[in-house]
């Protein structure tokens, strides 16, 4: 009952589309949607059968589009990021962007993608970890003519699909770790791993970094920590830290959102910048702003996977699709690239 009463408030969520933009067309009746059809299929027959997609932006006539997206966690600075390019490119068109937080609840990713199919969206874009746990709903909203985006999936479910190296990332995240134990501590620095083990392509990434690290200098990783036991109070990650391994001096972490408040737990502890040095993944504005002003802080390095970028690139293909019924490659891949306070701003300038 209660799960049914969760599904009925998200439908009407959906429905409403108030998440983050107005649209003035309102939902389409049977016939109109049947004439929006049957006027693609014109225009896809008028089409030279050669034309190729670089991911270029695309006008939407007099078409509204309707496009849902649902993440693990819509405040991620990445995804925030991300949702800022695609509200003003669906501003820029007169179309309608519904957003939906499914918080780490399989089940609810699953309602959210059933909702989306039942407000008609033409779009629909989404993070999983769990390509089979979503693949039934998925083949019902592409049977639906709804154009699917994935992202985070190593099956790659969906009309497009981005991809990345997570064996890659934790690589780069070592490797940086490890030029900085080099340079910093003698290339001999006890290490802690903070990872989220029940996630199998985060489990991925803790696994290369620690490997990373211990081949790139003479440190080893003392322990590997679950963060998610701390249910996100990661100043207290910092201070299980400090109690059980204070020899540590470099922590290696699957994200910046982790490495932030970690930071502040090491100082309340009374370690500087110089005693500790955090790595991880996102480069996440609070990080990068920080290097580009100057300042000292105790993450040392982090990995860029440009995520927003990538997701305005499968969002351009996904909605010239829903226009034209025209589907180009699939795949956009997301470079892994590390980032310290000395490339930053070559980086993000």
């Amino acid at each position: 009952m209660k799960k049914t009463v969760c599904s009925i408030l998200m439908t009407a969520m959906v429905l409403g589309l108030t998440a983050c933009s107005q649209s003035g067309g309102g939902q389409q009746t049977t016939a109109a949607k049947q004439e929006t059809e049957a006027s693609k299929e014109e225009t896809v027959a008028g089409q030279n059968s050669g034309q190729e997609s670089s991911g270029q932006e695309v006008s939407g006539g007099d078409r509204a589009l309707k496009i849902g997206f649902t993440a693990n966690n819509l405040e991620n600075d990445t995804v925030v990021e991300a949702l800022a390019l695609l509200q003003q490119a669906c501003d820029e068109k007169g179309w309608t962007l519904s957003t939906i937080s499914y918080d780490s609840d399989i089940s609810k990713l699953v309602d959210t993608l059933e909702n989306f199919i039942v407000a008609d969206v033409d779009v629909m874009i989404f993070q999983s970890a769990n390509g089979e746990a979503v693949a039934d709903v998925v083949k019902r909203a592409k049977d639906e003519g709804i154009v699917v985006v994935s992202y985070d999936d190593a099956s790659h479910i969906g009309d497009y699909y981005l991809t990345q190296s997570d064996e890659e990332i934790g690589k780069a995240i070592g490797e940086m770790a490890a030029a900085y134990c080099k340079k910093n501590f003698g290339g001999n620095a006890a290490a802690v791993a903070v990872g989220l083990p029940s996630n199998e392509i985060l489990k991925v990434r803790e696994e290369s970094f620690i490997k990373a690290y211990e081949a790139g200098c003479e440190g080893k990783v003392a322990h590997s920590m679950d963060g998610s036991t701390f249910s996100g109070d990661m100043a207290a990650a910092a201070d299980q830290i400090v109690q059980a391994y204070p020899e540590a001096k470099i922590i290696l972490c699957i994200a910046d959102a982790w490495n932030v408040p970690m930071s502040a737990g090491f100082q309340a502890a009374g370690y500087t910048t110089e005693d500790i040095a955090l790595f991880g993944c996102d480069c996440i504005p609070e990080v990068r702003n920080a290097w580009m002003n100057g300042e000292e802080i105790m993450i040392k390095g982090s990995c860029w996977t440009a995520l927003p970028e990538s997701l305005l690139e499968a969002f351009n293909r996904a909605t010239q699709t829903a226009l034209t019924g025209v589907y180009t490659d699939g795949e956009i891949h997301q470079e892994v690239t590390g980032v310290t306070a000395e490339n930053v701003k070559e980086m993000f300038q």
